[in-house]
């Protein structure tokens, strides 16, 4: 039995010595790379290289650079490439034999994990400014990857968030920043750029001060019945409204609603006669809406891009500079007027009446240099008369109106595809003796013609825009025109058949 077993044992012994003599040779394959770190901005060239580690030389051998799920067959021992985003295993397989080895067999690497990711992110904000002093900044990153997150307020230092938004409270007025990146790759920021506006337009208003210089912002007195208002904004305006009222023993009551203003006419004429109204709706024309020796108040509100709003307000008095039968005052005057036949156009003769005005320029006159006369001699006169388009210009006549001077005159008819046409008279006084001594007050014979289905037709007749310049062309003022629109009847036949 001893013998036996002390067989065995030796049988044993000599199995394993054999077999260890045959066991392979000891190889080891180790993987590395040049990336700093387990993450890696996308876009960043890697390279990927590998030894072996063995006491005997390889007589033939092959590689397979495994990433994820491609593998790429090489007889170099590295390789550079360019991930895109996500997550990846690396390793290598070899296959080869020894020197001393007669058949070939598989060796593996260790195996490398990259995370391949983005710093940048994608900004949700699409507004690029608020009205409010509260803002809340959110985003997306651009990998799709779970983030922790380093955002920076206006330059300041990195705070680190797990939160993809950050709400942003007491900002000031003016143009503010975000910037924003991924914590774990920590390259290049987003950036988001935003303005903050809670205040409306600030507003300047002109006026026509004959006393202060046309000085802004303050209490305007024309020095006569016509006062020109200008305004302008500090940043545009996208909606502008006005309102007046008047100051009273009693209060200040309103005298018109916020009226939506046309934000591209930035001035109004006010007269106590007709004020033009340049709605966005169209053109309003408000008769009498003020009247000489009171005192009003003109409120301009503007709206800007984001709804901000501001008003201000003027106080402006409008007086009457002449009184009684001395007033220089340019005026329509109908003469005549005579109804359509079936073989004949009807026909309307009015007048452009200038009474008092010859006498008003030889006289010395208030003088607010260098924008007017005191005194200087008149050359030149235009009146706009608007009309009917139903009515035609058949002959304008300018009679002389200067003595001693000759007449240099014309006039344009203009056909502005509105309401009203528009004939423009155009006068100029020449320092040349006159052929025709007798003058008149006149300063055009206007006729117009209509046909027969006008009889007894309601039609508009007005003056507009005019100039009144001497010979330095300068202007001179203080002649009142009458712009206020007339409606007239043209005559019907006597005795036709109604």
């Amino acid at each position: 039995m001893k013998r036996l077993v002390l067989f065995s044992f030796v049988l044993l012994a000599l199995v394993l010595f054999v077999t260890s003599c045959f066991k392979p040779p000891f190889v080891v394959i180790t993987l590395s790379s040049d990336a700093q770190s387990k993450n890696v901005i996308e876009g960043t060239e890697i390279t990927f290289f590998w030894t072996f580690e063995t006491a005997d030389e390889f007589s033939e051998v092959k590689y397979t650079l495994n990433i994820n799920d491609v593998g790429i067959e090489l007889t170099a021992t590295d390789y550079a490439t360019t991930l895109s985003k996500g997550s990846y295993e690396v390793w290598v397989d070899g296959f080869g034999k020894l020197t001393t080895e007669s058949s070939f067999r598989d060796f593996h690497s260790n195996k490398l994990e990259f995370t391949v990711g983005s710093a940048s992110v994608v900004f949700n904000n699409s507004e690029t400014a608020y009205s409010t002093d509260t803002v809340l900044v959110s985003w997306e990153p651009t990998d799709g990857l779970e983030h922790s997150y380093l955002y920076s307020v206006d330059g300041a230092e990195y705070v680190e968030t797990d939160q993809k938004s950050v709400e942003l409270t007491e900002l000031g007025d003016g143009i503010h920043s975000v910037e924003v990146k991924t914590f774990e790759f920590n390259g290049i920021p987003s950036k988001y750029l935003f303005e903050v506006d809670t205040v409306g337009p600030s507003i300047t208003i002109f006026g026509s001060d004959r006393y202060s210089g046309f000085l802004g912002d303050g209490d305007f007195r024309p020095f006569g019945r016509y006062m020109y208002t200008a305004w302008q904004f500090s940043e545009p305006a996208v909606k502008v409204e006005l309102r007046f009222r008047e100051t009273t023993e009693e209060g200040y009551p309103w005298i018109t609603d916020w009226l939506d203003w046309d934000p591209e006419v930035s001035g109004i004429l006010l007269n106590d006669e007709l004020v033009t109204l340049y709605l966005t709706d169209g053109t309003v024309m408000m008769p009498y809406m003020l009247e000489l020796g009171h005192t009003y108040l003109l409120y301009v509100k503007a709206y800007d891009e984001l709804g901000n709003t501001n008003n201000t307000y003027v106080t402006f008095k409008l007086e009457d500079r002449y009184n009684g039968e001395e007033k220089p005052e340019i005026f329509i005057l109908p003469i005549s007027a005579q109804p359509a036949t079936d073989e004949e156009d009807g026909l309307l003769l009015v007048a452009v009446q200038a009474q008092n005005v010859k006498e008003y320029i030889e006289k010395a006159k208030e003088y607010f240099a260098p924008d007017n006369t005191e005194n200087g001699e008149l050359m030149y006169l235009q009146n706009s008369l608007f009309y009917s388009e139903e009515l035609e210009v058949s002959e304008v006549v300018f009679p002389v109106f200067i003595p001693e001077k000759k007449n240099v005159s014309s006039f344009a008819d203009f056909d502005d595809e509105s309401v009203l046409d528009e004939l423009v008279l155009l006068r100029g006084f020449v320092n040349e003796p006159s052929e025709i001594e007798e003058s008149s007050d006149i300063i055009a014979f206007i006729e117009f013609s209509f046909g027969p289905e006008m009889n007894g037709q309601e039609i508009s007749l007005g003056l507009g825009d005019y100039f009144i310049r001497d010979n330095a062309n300068r202007t001179i003022d203080g002649i009142v025109v009458d712009n206020f629109i007339y409606s007239f009847d043209l005559p019907e036949i006597v005795g036709a058949d109604m």
